[in-house]
């Protein structure tokens, strides 16, 4: 599995120079870390593992977002999801796979199924800045995976741009 870090460093404990650098950088983090062990004590379990791109996790509150490679949801949610519900039981809190994607939209789509966005709308404000305005059915707001706001918080962590989620 293509993981962020060394698979040796990650198994020792002790980083090398390369990976201690992502550490301090910020480009790798602890979270990121503690899901990478886990899966790669997984990777015997589940051999579908072995091919597959494990990105990085972003948590809030309730939920932690798994990003990984194009075309590997399926691989990371296992047989009946059960990769999903192990990882869940591991890290204590509810677990969400998304695909890595360079297009904002997609990503607010992956996070916010199985809610259906209607639109997704790019507003100037007077400061010149931006800031997307994510449209949802108001009966689908009891659907959402987690509260808004920490919703629209882990859009801002993976993507850099703000967001608003607004029920119509």
């Amino acid at each position: 599995m293509k993981v962020p870090i060394c698979s040796f460093c990650l198994k020792s404990g002790m980083y090398c120079s390369t990976c201690r650098e992502k550490l301090e950088k910020g480009e790798v983090s602890t979270l990121d870390i503690e899901v990478a062990k886990h899966l790669l004590e997984l990777e015997s379990r589940f051999p579908n593992l072995k091919d597959a791109e494990f990105r990085g996790a972003i948590e809030t509150n309730s939920l932690i977002i798994i990003v990984v490679g194009p075309g590997d949801i399926s691989n990371f949610i296992g047989p009946k999801g059960k990769i999903v519900k192990v990882l869940s039981d591991a890290l204590k809190k509810r677990v969400r796979v998304i695909e890595g994607s360079s297009s904002t939209k997609k990503t607010i789509e992956d996070i916010l199924s199985p809610v259906g966005v209607l639109g997704v709308n790019t507003i100037w404000l007077p400061d010149g800045t931006l800031e997307k305005k994510v449209r949802v059915k108001r009966s689908d707001s009891k659907r959402l995976p987690t509260s808004v706001s920490s919703l629209e918080d882990l859009v801002y962590k993976l993507t850099n741009e703000k967001i608003r989620i607004v029920f119509e």
